[in-house]
């Protein structure tokens, strides 16, 4: 990790994260979100996890996000700049969400709360929020 400020310099922050959710016999269900960063395709750069209680696949993939984009404030803020960040996650709907949806989200807020173009309340906005 020593030469990591160099490495940063000049090149790609790539962070994977991803989630899932385990359902227990009491129907309770804990989610573990988790992201890896590495510079470069192979120095690594941080890790960051989360296990969250009563948590539904949806909430655990956005929360990965979120830690996504935590970790790569964290490295940059230690080591400098890079020049560009990408963050890898195989949840089509958070991604949708982040990329597709969330402007006219955020078009539709009303009193802090984020809406669908149909009127319903986006779920886990709390977290598309501190995303964004």
């Amino acid at each position: 990790m020593n030469n990591l400020k160099e490495e940063t310099n000049n090149n790609v922050l790539e962070i994977f994260c991803d989630a899932s959710i385990k359902k227990f016999s009491n129907q309770r269900t804990f989610g573990c979100a988790g992201a890896i960063a590495v510079v470069n395709g192979s120095t690594p750069a941080g890790t960051l996890l989360k296990v969250l209680p009563d948590s539904t696949n949806n909430k655990s993939e956005i929360t990965a996000i979120y830690l996504a984009v935590q970790l790569a404030h964290d490295i940059i803020n230690k080591y400098g700049e890079v020049n560009n960040v990408i963050v890898y996650s195989d949840s089509k709907i958070s991604v949708y969400g982040l990329k597709h949806w969330m402007n006219k989200w955020v078009e539709m807020m009303y009193n802090g709360v984020l809406y669908t173009p149909q009127g319903e309340r986006v779920k886990n906005q709390e977290i598309f929020i501190q995303i964004y």
